[in-house]
């Protein structure tokens, strides 16, 4: 339904002015490329985010992402006509969607992994005799027109 104009006003300057509370930050912000492709994963667009934060370097745009309450990750996105975009998000199971163009990156420094396990070795293809009738697109998710159901 419809609210009234002073009682629906005053709840949307409230909510703007608690998403404006900085955290303080002090020196450099951590932070590592998680992959190439905007942020995803489950939530990665409940409630306030993502928060867009406009034309950012990925230093910037970590800084933001650091002083926002809540925010995990960001992304630079690039835009129409080459323009690129910060993104800040506050979901937790963070994956880079490769087939929406820009990088993925989250707050604080990598998991390292020991030196015999940092790279995964990709499984050979197995030739059983049996013609399928499908195509490997590339790693990934597969996204198509109404991908989401809406």
């Amino acid at each position: 339904g419809l609210l009234p104009a002073d009682i629906g006003g005053a709840a949307v300057e409230e909510e703007e002015e608690e998403d404006e509370e900085e955290l303080p930050v002090s020196g450099d912000v951590d932070f590592y490329k998680a992959g190439t492709g905007r942020c995803r994963g489950p939530g990665w667009a409940v409630k306030k985010w993502p928060v867009i934060r406009g034309q950012l370097t990925a230093e910037d745009c970590a800084v933001s992402c650091a002083k926002k309450k809540g925010c995990t990750s960001f992304d630079i996105g690039t835009m129409e006509e080459g323009v690129e975009e910060c993104a800040l998000y506050g979901h937790k199971q963070v994956v880079p969607a490769y087939g929406v163009p820009g990088t993925c990156y989250k707050l604080g420094k990598p998991d390292i992994l020991p030196e015999d396990e940092e790279e995964e070795e990709e499984e050979e293809e197995v030739d059983d005799g049996v013609s399928h009738k499908f195509q490997h697109l590339g790693h990934g998710m597969c996204r198509g027109a109404h991908w989401q159901g809406k």
